[in-house]
């Protein structure tokens, strides 16, 4: 079958413009580069009110772009849906005039992965936005608000065995020991024997806050050890 010349030119130039059309596409935005690489300065994150710390690198990843004059707002995403509006962080010295970060607070309702909606501008500049996506725990090794502290053993250094006595302090260049008794409190042949052939700085007894003070800070008003 032949087709009129005329109908053949239309068909031509229409597949030429399609053709050039499909050469123009514009590659997805987010290929582009970040105007800044947002930092994590808080070591975890967890549910409930938190105090929260970021840093920003530039686009290279090579040195800080936290600056006085470069603001920061952050609002967040939640794994259920939540949000957080974005408020500005407030930029504080970590290393005066070397490395600054920006410190804020976010209520973090549940645990999971969140996403920051970063947005910072130097002066003078358009603000650009940048997301970044962080987990938050349950719990934390980090206490928040509240929290009860950890119960913990605290050692001495009795706990070295040998009858030694229970804390040792260096203070204006000299080194203490000192034995803790309770008022009244005797002492167990062992602590007498390690004073006798103690051959170190001065050991004491105490009995009070106090004594201990005395002690280290009076030495010529105390008493011979034990």
């Amino acid at each position: 079958m032949h087709l009129p010349r005329a109908l053949v030119a239309v068909l031509g130039c229409a597949l030429l413009i399609l053709a050039g059309c499909g050469s123009t596409t514009v590659p997805p935005s987010a290929s582009a580069k970040p105007a800044f690489l947002p930092v994590a300065v808080s070591s975890e994150f967890g549910v409930g009110d938190r105090r929260v710390a970021w840093g920003l690198l530039d686009a290279t990843g090579t040195k800080s772009a936290a600056a006085p004059d470069r603001t920061l707002a952050i609002g967040y995403r939640g794994p259920k849906g939540e949000t957080i509006p974005s408020a500005p962080l407030t930029f504080v010295w970590a290393q005066e005039g070397v490395k600054g970060i920006y410190v804020g607070r976010a209520n973090f309702t549940s645990a999971g992965q969140w996403i920051a909606d970063f947005t910072s501008a130097a002066t003078g500049a358009t603000p650009a936005t940048v997301s970044f996506s962080f987990p938050v725990a349950e719990r934390t090794q980090v206490l928040g608000p509240g929290d009860p502290a950890p119960s913990v053993k605290t050692p001495t250094l009795a706990d070295v065995g040998g009858d030694c006595p229970d804390i040792m302090v260096g203070y204006g260049g000299k080194t203490f020991l000192m034995e803790l008794k309770s008022p009244g409190g005797k002492v167990t042949p062992g602590q007498i024997d390690f004073q006798a052939k103690w051959r170190g700085g001065p050991l004491r007894v105490v009995e009070s806050i106090d004594a201990a003070l005395r002690f280290i800070g009076c030495m010529r008003d105390v008493p011979p050890p034990y």
